[in-house]
């Protein structure tokens, strides 16, 4: 599996960087909402779930067989929104 660059070979932000421009944000809202537990800090949320979420990218047929995964990752994008 290859990761994606951080940044661009133009010093733009890549697709990873955008991707999480705004996350710890989101994240921190949640807690205020009382949507996940504030005494987490967001970077140590985010860590796992990225690993996941990379884990995952690469091997397809474990989403395919967890429907209850795809319903947790649409709800947690919800939540994120």
């Amino acid at each position: 599996m290859e990761l994606p660059a951080a940044e661009s070979a133009n010093g733009e932000p890549g697709p990873y960087r955008a991707a999480i421009v705004g996350k710890p944000a989101r994240i921190r809202r949640a807690q205020q909402d009382g949507l996940l537990d504030a005494a987490w800090d967001p970077i140590d949320i985010m860590a796992p779930v990225s690993q996941i979420a990379l884990t995952w990218s690469d091997q397809a047929e474990l989403a395919a067989l967890a429907p209850a995964a795809r319903r947790l990752w649409k709800r947690s994008q919800e939540l994120l929104d």
